[in-house]
């Protein structure tokens, strides 16, 4: 996203709170589309800043507001789904780098040892396919993401962690357990 893009949420979030972020992300998300060159890390950059922005609205209206209170993550959640209502798969991860991204998480898996694949399978919960703006299921463990393969994918900022969920590696807004995107297929069980 350019700076002009940035400055026009920040400017019609003001403007028109967060039920009019929402039609300007759809706007702007809809162009996004159209311009060549948009990286994985513009997009998250962009999830970040309309994340920033829904929670300044919430702060606004609830000074209060305390991200350790589940009252606040779930106003944000609410928010957020509501400002990113027609979002869909690839929006933040890209076409170009999914593909990127589904190669670096399959060749480190098929490096990896029979037992330690079939450990980490066992972590991963068995679920229908993730969705673009639904919740991970609730008492569902956290399967994580071998360090060694976070390693090697491309950094997210401290709001936003990559996990597995059923067979997709999933992008997980930590505050509010919304899933923010995902790619399907990332995992394959092993007969």
């Amino acid at each position: 996203m350019s700076a002009r893009h940035a400055r026009f949420i920040i400017l019609s979030t003001l403007l028109l709170g967060v039920a009019g972020a929402a039609r300007v992300h759809d706007r702007l998300s809809a162009s996004a589309r159209d311009i060549r060159g948009a990286t994985f890390a513009d997009r998250v950059a962009d999830y970040a800043t309309l994340r920033g922005h829904v929670l300044e609205q919430l702060a606004r209206s609830d000074p209060r507001a305390d991200l350790s209170d589940a009252a606040s993550r779930n106003a944000l959640a609410s928010a957020l789904r509501n400002a990113r209502q027609r979002s869909h798969s690839g929006e933040v991860f890209g076409n170009d780098d999914i593909e990127r991204i589904l190669q670096i998480v399959r060749a480190d898996l098929s490096r990896r040892d029979p037992l330690d694949y079939e450990a980490l399978l066992a972590e991963v919960p068995v679920t229908p396919p993730a969705q673009v703006n639904e919740f991970y299921p609730e008492g569902a463990p956290l399967a994580t993401v071998p360090p060694l393969l976070l390693a090697q994918l491309p950094s997210l900022p401290p709001s936003l962690q990559y996990r597995f969920l059923g067979d997709a590696l999933i992008l997980l807004d930590v505050d509010t357990n919304l899933i923010v995107d995902f790619i399907p297929d990332a995992l394959t069980r092993r007969t």
